[in-house]
């Protein structure tokens, strides 16, 4: 997977797929020919159109734009040119539907072998927990921060924290096994995401910077959860 897009990125994404589970935005379960609605899951009575706003960033080289550069677009270095572009009310339409839902199985299996290696690693840390009668906060990501340990007994810290070690080890090396291997088509399927939504085309999404695409699913996640939780009814995941 390009470095465009970091393990703590991908942290965060999971986050916001965890924090829409809880959502009870209504979305439709339907039959086997996608026809006949055969349950509406949440609450009817959020009908309000939901509406979002995005700043993409995109950059290009002097070369690939001819020397047609965008009113306030900053040149660095002599050879990239970066420019800004805000999207406002944008809406889910229904009419991207078939595509939305492609990009998300391009998105989905990734984060449920993820998921499934954070509860391994939850259940672990639970584990140490009860054995060392101790309290343990585990960092939101990859950085060099340290769990937060709350333990009586001070002479067992030690041994406590080659345990946690460990199991962060196990982790994280699991994490950067599916990153390699799904990276590619998940990040592809993040980026085809973001363009769907904003009715950006190929050459214009292909050039949206990471830090861009991330806020946006991010954002995406957050206003319309209906999404997470639709695709995994689609997908077998709930």
């Amino acid at each position: 997977m390009s470095a465009n897009i970091s393990l703590n990125d991908i942290l965060k994404i999971e986050d916001a797929i965890d924090t829409a589970r809880d959502d009870d935005t209504p979305y439709a379960v339907y039959g086997k020919d996608d026809t006949e609605v055969i349950e509406v899951i949440g609450d009817p009575n959020k009908t309000e159109v939901k509406k979002s706003n995005y700043n993409i960033k995109f950059r290009y080289t002097l070369e690939e734009l001819n020397g047609n550069i965008p009113e306030g677009a900053e040149v660095i270095a002599r050879r990239f040119v970066v420019f800004n572009h805000r999207f406002e009310d944008i809406t889910l339409n229904p009419a991207k539907d078939l595509t939305v839902v492609s990009c998300m199985m391009d998105i989905f299996p990734f984060f449920a072998e993820l998921e499934s290696a954070l509860e391994q690693r939850n259940t672990e840390i639970e584990g140490l927990e009860k054995e060392y009668n101790a309290k343990i906060k585990m960092p939101t990501n990859t950085n060099e921060e340290k769990p937060v340990i709350s333990i009586r007994d001070k002479t067992k810290i030690k041994e406590l924290e080659q345990k946690i070690e460990s199991i962060t080890q196990k982790f994280g090396d699991t994490l950067v096994h599916l990153y390699v291997d799904g990276g590619d088509q998940l990040q592809l399927g993040l980026y085809n995401l973001v363009a769907t939504l904003l009715g950006i085309d190929d050459d214009l999404g292909a050039h949206m910077l990471p830090g861009s695409v991330i806020r946006a699913v991010m954002t995406i996640f957050t206003t319309y959860p209906e999404l997470i939780n639709e695709s995994e009814v689609l997908f077998g995941l709930s």
